[in-house]
């Protein structure tokens, strides 16, 4: 019998050796059952989303459904609003909103204007030449990029339209008149706007502008 205390207390201290290895809650001593602690973000950097025209970085916001709005070329160009009138197809100049809009009536035909008026949700910044243009005859186009470019005495504005209402939706609905704003010290001569209503597609020449002096 005196041989055999010490076995027995021998292994009374290895059991209690090995309980003070495992943890409380049942887990590995030192770590959560679930691996490794995760920061708040989990250990991924958040993603920011490009800057694009009527962000917090922009200057002159663009409408809401123009998102993904490429502004390009040596003229800098701002998509101010595209709810003008329904005809005439323009294009016209003019340096305030109200003078533009004469410009429509002159050209006949009956403006179309939203209940609350045409362009009314422009912020117009000042040194700005206006140009209204109605690109396309249905509204299922959608503004994707406006490049100007200089040529000869004038300058060139290209729309670059892209489809986006599904088959049979909305397809009758027509287009109102954009509102584009130029920078005034740039335009001193004629402007032609040109469309293209598919990516990929030839530009075709929709008119020439000319702002009255």
């Amino acid at each position: 019998m005196r041989l055999a205390l010490p076995s027995v207390l021998l292994s009374a201290l290895l059991i209690a050796a090995g309980c003070s290895s495992v943890s409380p809650s049942g887990g590995p001593a030192g770590g959560s059952p679930d691996g490794p602690a995760s920061g708040p973000s989990g250990g991924r950097s958040p993603v920011g989303s490009p800057v694009r025209p009527g962000s917090p970085g922009a200057s002159v916001p663009a409408p809401i459904d123009s998102d993904g709005l490429q502004l390009l070329g040596p003229v800098p160009s701002s998509l101010l609003s595209r709810s003008g009138p329904l005809e005439p197809a323009g294009p016209y100049l003019a340096r305030t909103v109200p003078q533009l809009l004469d410009r429509f009536r002159a050209a006949g035909g009956t403006l179309g204007c939203p209940a609350d008026g045409c362009w009314q949700d422009a912020q117009v910044p000042a040194g700005t030449v206006l140009l209204g243009v109605r690109p396309a005859t249905v509204a299922c186009y959608l503004v994707r990029s406006i490049t100007t470019a200089e040529q000869g005495s004038g300058l060139r504005v290209d729309l670059q339209l892209a489809w986006r209402c599904p088959a049979g939706h909305g397809s009758s609905a027509r287009m109102p008149a954009m509102l584009i704003g130029l920078p005034a010290d740039a335009v001193t001569g004629p402007v032609e706007v040109r469309v293209s209503l598919k990516p990929g597609t030839p530009f075709a020449t929709v008119g020439t502008a000319t702002l009255q002096r």
